[in-house]
């Protein structure tokens, strides 16, 4: 093939991955009707809520960003949870064109897994310089069914920025200019914007990476480090990345000095087991015989990180050739270095992120400012499907040796059924929820609410519930936030502790003890039952 017709056919294959990661991951879920959401009535309501609080902020329908109106009259209720501000203007797009709230986040949800798809492709392919293996390996990352344990927190969808910061660290590595020393960061600011979870998990192997920078490349560290020009340039990236952070974060820290932290005796039940690793979600046509290895676990369904058989397989081969190539130095030069820092890097963050019974290196990070605010340390799977993507890649390279293009597609054709076999789940035990459901619940109440000016203060209290009472919640939450109204009812991560009274049954009385404790009237209250 000539070069022109060489990248019509790599942008083939990427199109072929890019529909199989669609049709894998979420049509598997939305239903090719868009009749689902992923999520249930709770965590993937109160995201899609996030979402569209942050469009009516940017729409000016709001006068704050952190004083959402719900859990009236609480201040600074978004920085109890997750904000989404880093991929709001994706989800704002939607609903300028004219999609209502709900198909917005289904559109939402599409595009950040297109971008997760593509993000790791570009690692791969500079990695590797072979399509097929960048593919099948950004299909692992974007696809694993790991992930349907991670679905339902909607936060944790927007991954992109993670092989991006991999990829800038290795091109850094390379040389040490400063510019991809920048977008490393940069990187990881950006993850901190699209969720703080995995952004704070993203910090440990982006740290490890430019760690190992320093032993790989002391000797033009030893040399680069004198050019004023080039320190210059490293600290002013340092001081913009700072100031980013300290934007989003610095609430966030006054929330956590006002509201205390975990202890690590409540979380590190939380820190995967060797065996999470092969604790698979349900549905899977292939691993149903691994789906109850740990149901003892308390809260097992967070705990099913199984990433599927081939990424397994990969990561384990890569480990073994990995310990060789360290031992028997004489063969270092076999594998190329930027496999082997990847490795030791995916390797070290392993290590931080799994337990035996309480036993964990995770003790070191809690000590790390704003990481004793984690409860839910199985979503590190998010992190970890980099380097089985990685290791998928570098393992199925080897089938593709052939200079025949004709036997290598044959052989991709194959490989990519495999994968997404082995990915794939029935749509029935998806996490998903019917979004005709969601909409009838909030159209219900809107009826009772129009008419109301806006800026009222509304509480819902239903005379029965039939569910949980954080779907009720969240009804009061949409309902209000299409009528542009205040709210006493509310669902977040966290809330203030006199608040449990009305969030678990949300009536007169506990209404009453709310309001009494913030010091608020309840003349202006308007009940809605």
């Amino acid at each position: 093939m000539n070069i022109r017709t060489q990248n019509y056919y790599n942008f083939f294959l990427f199109i072929i991955g890019l529909s199989f990661s669609v049709w894998l991951f979420v049509i598997n879920i939305t239903g090719i009707s868009y009749d689902f959401f992923p999520g249930d009535l709770g965590d993937a309501r109160f995201n899609n809520y996030i979402l569209e609080h942050s469009y009516q902020f940017m729409c000016s329908h709001l006068e704050s960003f952190w004083d959402a109106p719900f859990i009236y009259p609480e201040k600074e209720i978004i920085t109890y949870s997750d904000n989404l501000i880093g991929t709001s203007p994706f989800y704002a797009v939607f609903r300028l064109i004219g999609y209502d709230r709900e198909t917005s986040f289904q559109n939402w949800f599409l595009l950040m897994t297109i971008f997760n798809y593509t993000s790791c492709f570009f690692l791969l392919k500079y990695m590797f310089k072979n399509t097929y293996v960048s593919v099948l390996g950004a299909l692992v990352f974007a696809c694993s069914i790991a992930l349907q344990s991670q679905v339902g927190h909607a936060q944790t969808i927007p991954r992109f920025p993670i092989p991006l910061g991999i990829l800038f660290g290795l091109l850094y590595i390379e040389n040490l200019k400063p510019k991809y020393f920048f977008l490393t960061i940069f990187a990881l600011t950006y993850q901190i914007y699209c969720g703080i979870y995995l952004g704070f998990l993203m910090f440990i192997p982006i740290v490890i990476l430019l760690i190992i920078s320093f032993i790989v490349k002391r000797k033009l560290y030893t040399k680069t480090i004198r050019d004023m020009k080039w320190l210059s340039s490293v600290l002013l990236s340092c001081i913009l990345n700072l100031v980013l952070l300290l934007l989003i974060l610095l609430p966030y820290k006054k929330r956590a000095d006002s509201g205390g932290l975990y202890l690590y005796e409540n979380i590190v039940s939380s820190v995967p087991t060797f065996k999470s690793f092969f604790f698979s979600n349900p549905g899977s046509f292939l691993w149903g015989k691994l789906e109850h290895i740990a149901d003892d676990y308390p809260y097992f369904w967070d705990f099913k990180i199984f990433p599927g058989g081939v990424a397994t397989l990969s990561i384990l081969f890569c480990l073994i050739l990995t310990v060789i190539a360290i031992v028997k130095k004489k063969k270092l030069n076999e594998y190329n270095h930027q496999y082997i820092i990847i490795f030791i890097t995916g390797f070290i963050t392993f290590l931080f992120f799994v337990r035996i019974d309480d036993i964990s290196f995770y003790k070191i990070l809690f000590n790390i400012p704003g990481f004793a605010s984690m409860r839910a340390l199985q979503r590190i799977i998010n992190i970890e499907l980099v380097f089985y993507s990685i290791a998928t890649a570098f393992f199925l390279k080897y089938l593709f040796k052939s200079k025949n293009e004709l036997r290598n597609f044959i052989v991709f054709s194959i490989l990519i059924l495999i994968v997404v076999i082995d990915n794939k789940i029935d749509p029935e035990n998806a996490h998903r929820t019917k979004k005709q459901i969601a909409q009838d619940r909030i159209y219900t109440l809107v009826k009772k609410m129009e008419g109301l000016p806006k800026g009222s203060v509304i509480s819902y209290e239903p005379d029965t519930m039939y569910s949980h009472p954080n779907d009720y919640q969240i009804d009061a939450m949409l309902a209000s936030q299409s009528l542009q109204l205040k709210c006493l009812n509310g669902y977040t991560a966290t809330s203030p502790n006199e608040y449990y009274w009305y969030w678990s049954k949300p009536n007169e009385e506990s209404r009453k003890k709310w309001l009494d404790y913030k010091g608020v009237s309840s003349d202006k209250i308007i009940v809605i039952h």
